[in-house]
């Protein structure tokens, strides 16, 4: 039982509060953002 709560509910000071369940699901899902390649132009 604790070690549910460890990872699942307990934040972590060394993961930006997140617990290891949320910073596993952070790097196990893909990147959502849209990527823009385009170059801007600078007057």
């Amino acid at each position: 039982e604790w070690e549910d709560y460890y990872n699942f509910h307990r934040p972590h000071g060394g993961l930006a509060g997140q617990t290891p369940y949320e910073r596993l699901l952070q790097k196990t899902q893909p990147d959502t953002q849209p990527v823009n390649h385009q170059r801007q132009q600078h007057n």
